[in-house]
């Protein structure tokens, strides 16, 4: 089977599969992630970002760092690299044709997500690496990677999203969230994420909590803290020059608050992340006029999202994201002028969108959804 295929066939499985099975995958893998120690980490937002600066400190200290985040941005590979390599394609089919093998053997019906995070779980093991940097998916109490025992637990902020899955309101996020500290695991625990049900869950298992304080400003120097306050525990396992730390911490995903010339890239898509994105825009760019092409998932709260962004926006390119589960463009449309009379445009593709946009002098912010990222960089060559 081609990778073209496969990854065809693995994403028709995106809403099938029951969570259950991650520990039956992995008896029958024989427990593929506990030939390496590794750190998990969670949150609404920032998981990302502190995931990368991790590895990147770790790999730059000489380690060989295995590292699993998602979504993607381009390809399906990006969510597995080791030091910054992705796994190869061959590497995909052959790993996914394994356990799709598996599960066809035992009768087991996983989703998308239990493949994914088995097929990083078992190449870092044939890879050899010295460490795993594991990023959950939703929530973390019943997230596939948690079947993990880490060295680490990190809990970056919690704020209101996929509430469908997780419950209404923080506390009952911040509840999932809790699920990944384990017992006697040190947990660090983000300053937007101090709540009390990960506290009680940190208690009830003897976690030792290790607070990272309140910062003000740029939402990436609350994620450096975070990491900072990781790679400190981690000193005590792993030997970590100080060039390679701070080289680590100023590390930033691509199209998190990314400009090129005048467009910029931000992958905010929460009423959280947007938060953090308008203080960006306020502390970098406080005299520019923004001209904002949204695009969103239909299970986001896109209504709240358009009634603050167009306090900010001269004009607001409404977009139909280019993904499964996309908001449609009337509905986009019905909410903005449901609370707002910003001047706006419809498009059925990212790249009319931004075609439009340039026509104009303003600062541009590509913004809603991680998969208008990747069309955009396309039609600009980013």
């Amino acid at each position: 089977m081609k990778f073209s295929e496969i990854i065809e066939v693995l994403f028709t499985l995106r809403e099938e599969g029951a969570k259950d099975l991650a520990r039956p995958f992995s008896e029958a893998l024989l427990h593929p992630h506990r030939a390496y120690p590794t750190i998990h980490v969670a949150g609404t937002n920032g998981k990302g970002s502190v995931c990368h600066k991790i590895a990147k400190a770790l790999s730059l200290s000489g380690y060989r760092v295995g590292l699993y985040t998602s979504p993607h941005i381009h390809s399906y590979c990006e969510r597995i690299a080791i030091n910054e390599v992705p796994i190869s394609e061959s590497q995909v089919v052959e790993g996914l044709q394994t356990l799709f093998e598996l599960s066809q053997r035992e009768s087991w019906r996983p989703g998308f997500f239990l493949f994914t995070t088995f097929l990083a779980f078992e190449y870092f093991r044939q890879e050899k690496v010295d460490v795993a940097v594991i990023e959950t998916g939703i929530g973390g109490r019943y997230d596939a990677t948690n079947i993990i025992l880490p060295i680490l637990s990190v809990i970056t902020s919690i704020g209101k999203d996929h509430e469908a899955l997780l419950g209404e309101g923080v506390e009952n996020i911040a509840r999932e969230k809790a699920g990944i500290i384990k017992k006697n695991i040190p947990v660090v625990v983000g300053p937007r994420a101090r709540l009390d049900p990960i506290f009680q869950e940190a208690k009830s298992v003897g976690a030792p909590l290790h607070l990272v304080c309140e910062r003000g400003g740029f939402y990436d120097d609350e994620n450096r803290a975070v990491a900072q306050e990781a790679l400190r525990h981690l000193h005590k396992s792993f030997n970590l020059s100080e060039s390679a730390v701070h080289q680590g911490l100023s590390e930033r995903p691509f199209f998190r608050f990314m400009k090129k010339g005048r467009v910029l890239f931000d992958v905010a898509h929460n009423g959280h992340g947007f938060q953090r994105l308008f203080e960006g825009l306020r502390i970098f760019y406080p005299q520019e006029k923004y001209r904002f092409v949204f695009g969103a998932k239909a299970d986001k709260d896109y209504r709240e999202i358009l009634k603050e962004m167009s306090d900010y926006a001269s004009h607001i390119h409404l977009v139909e994201c280019p993904t499964a589960g996309k908001a449609p463009l009337e509905e986009l449309e019905k909410s903005l002028l449901a609370c707002s009379y910003c001047a706006y445009s419809l498009y059925f593709s990212v790249e009319d969108a931004l075609k439009d946009a340039l026509a104009y002098p303003e600062l541009i912010v590509v913004c809603g959804s991680f998969s208008l990222m990747h069309p955009a960089a396309l039609f600009l060559s980013v």
